[in-house]
């Protein structure tokens, strides 16, 4: 009986090399495989898999790695492989793969300084050699079919930019453009485009708005996140041509309402708008970027993974810069702003008296009783127990009168903070200035506000219950003397103060962005005074961990963003090192 006889073959390892360039519109990926003695083109063998994960050739068979057979499709019938450019992820892990530098084939697609776009004489008036620069970015970005983040410093007039760019992109198509920003600087925008692109169409699209007459037409609609939510419907059923996110660290969480309300609206071109794009975490970055370029940094889990050690990684953190440099632009005020004055910005410290520093230990005594006797492994009900003792020591160093009368009764105290605030506002109001003093506690602020009323001054309030913003600030910036007081959280947005020269940070948040941005405020276009900022804190108490948390967490956003250019929510272990 005769039998059949199976031809053997046999598995290789074989040795791929691979060069990566940019070309108009695509990526060129080429190659070569080596298996022993025989060398084959890469697009050759991977135009014959076909997309199967090997190859047979004569007594082998070879097999594709995953990365490149993600690319594969792309192969044509000249066995050139080209790479859209929305795929660039694939791209990037080919690289990575292949210890191709990023930067190798992203230097021609990030020199946008071949196209220059025709401004006219009105924005070439307008607009300072930076800001020109910031849309002529922004119009390779759209022309190139690639959406972007504009993450000047704060002050760098980012709103300015972006409606240059709505009146000279030549639209694409005939469909609305929609800024989405928060409630507080809904306004700005309308004023911005008023004085700004006087013959471009818009509706504020907010309020008693009718949704219904959302409509597929060339217009600028602008309406705020938690109304994109609440008619997502409406605001979803047509497309649009641009969409600008100002303030787009709101929706720095992929798990949100807003960023799914986002997800959900088509458009051709996207650019965020924010000084602070990290805030809290290399995850936002993610969530940004799934927004702008969907897939360009890989799935959630597929980036965490692969820049999971960016801190202490200097390869994962240059990788990382590389991929996003060309779709994030940003400037500081020092590089661009020669003609700002001097900014001088130092701690305060200041002593507790006996009795309140008595208050503070015996609350740090209970609280690291209470972190010391529980397991690593905290349970939800402990860690709120904890996080109420922590915001009990935050509010002994701020003002004794906010803990809970039962607390603060044991031990009847003034705050040496409180004292350090009068002494120095009482040395700008004499020399003739304005001071803007930001704290957390809107409760410590009436406070200040009945003492500076008694003394005659003029006194400014904003929290986060303010409803008519705009006028307080223009009579601060109008007044010649005054004290304006404003809510850490109310502060990080919508204002403009360059009237005045002296900021008092009353309190430290852990947020060091939130608190930069409220602090240089008064540190932006239009200042021609020196600008002191004085941090007040209280000696040997949290607050002086909560500083030094704040620069260990601004470096990894400095390192990201600097060189192109985070405290994020606080986990156990972090809040255990602060108490400990």
């Amino acid at each position: 009986m005769r039998g059949n006889i199976a031809t053997i073959k046999f598995t290789k390892m074989a040795v791929i090399s691979c060069s990566i360039s940019y070309d108009i519109d695509w990526f060129s990926i080429s190659g070569t495989v080596t298996d022993g003695e025989e060398h084959y083109d890469l697009s050759k063998l991977l135009h014959t898999s076909c997309g199967k994960s090997y190859v047979e050739l004569k007594d082998s068979i070879i097999f594709i790695p995953d990365t490149l057979n993600k690319v594969s499709k792309y192969t044509a019938e000249n066995e050139q492989i080209h790479v859209p450019k929305r795929d660039m992820w694939a791209v990037h892990q080919v690289a990575s793969a292949y210890q191709v530098d990023p930067g190798d084939y992203l230097q021609k697609f990030s020199d946008f300084e071949e196209y220059t776009a025709e401004l006219g004489p009105k924005w070439e008036n307008a607009l300072r050699s930076y800001q020109k620069a910031g849309v002529n970015w922004m119009l390779n970005l759209y022309k190139n079919h690639f959406s972007g983040c504009l993450a000047d410093d704060m002050g760098l007039g980012k709103t300015v930019q972006a409606i240059a760019f709505l009146c000279c992109n030549g639209k694409c198509s005939n469909f609305p453009d929609i800024i989405v920003s928060p409630k507080i600087v809904l306004d700005n925008w309308v004023n911005e485009l008023k004085k700004f692109a006087p013959n471009k169409k818009f509706i504020k699209a907010y309020g008693s708005f009718d949704f219904s007459c959302v409509k597929q037409e060339d217009i600028i609609y602008i309406t705020t996140y938690d109304t994109l939510i609440h008619h997502n419907e409406a605001f979803s059923n047509i497309s649009y041509d641009s969409v600008i996110l100002d303030e787009s660290q709101y929706i720095k969480n992929h798990h949100t309402q807003r960023y799914r309300a986002l997800k959900s609206i088509h458009h051709q071109f996207m650019l965020a708008l924010s000084g602070t794009p990290i805030e809290n975490s290399i995850e936002e970055l993610w969530s940004l970027f799934n927004l702008l370029n969907p897939g360009m940094l890989g799935s959630h889990g597929v980036f965490i993974k692969a820049f999971a050690s960016i801190s202490t990684d200097k390869e994962q953190l240059v990788r990382l810069q590389k991929i996003i440099a060309p779709f994030l632009l940003r400037r500081t005020k020092e590089a661009v702003l020669k003609d700002l004055p001097p900014k001088e910005e130092c701690r305060i410290y200041c002593e507790m008296a006996d009795t309140q520093r008595f208050l503070y230990d015996t609350l740090l005594s209970n609280v690291r009783n209470e972190v010391q006797t529980k397991s690593s492994r905290y349970r939800i009900k402990d860690s709120a127990m904890i996080l109420q003792g922590l915001l009990y020591l935050r509010e002994v160093c701020s003002d004794p009168m906010l803990l809970p009368p039962e607390i603060r009764s044991m031990t009847p105290c003034d705050s040496c903070k409180f004292s350090l605030f009068q002494k120095y506002c009482k040395k700008i109001i004499d020399g003739f200035n304005k001071v803007i003093v930001y704290s957390l506690f809107p409760r410590v602020l009436r406070k200040m506000e009945s003492w500076c009323q008694q003394q005659g001054w003029n006194t400014y309030y904003i929290d986060g219950t303010t409803n008519n913003r705009q006028n307080i600030i223009d009579d601060f910036e109008a007044a010649q003397q005054g004290v304006f007081l404003i809510s850490l959280k109310a502060g990080g947005v919508g204002l403009n103060l360059t009237s005045c020269q002296y900021v008092l940070i009353y309190d430290p948040w852990w947020n060091s962005a939130a608190e930069q941005q409220a602090a240089n405020r008064v540190y932006r276009i239009g200042q021609d005074k020196p600008v002191f900022i004085y941090h007040f804190l209280v000696k040997d108490t949290i607050e002086e961990k909560i500083y030094e948390l704040q620069r260990k967490k601004s470096d990894l956003s400095s390192n990201v963003l600097d060189d192109l250019n985070p405290s994020s929510r606080l986990s156990m272990e972090e809040i255990c090192k602060l108490l400990l």
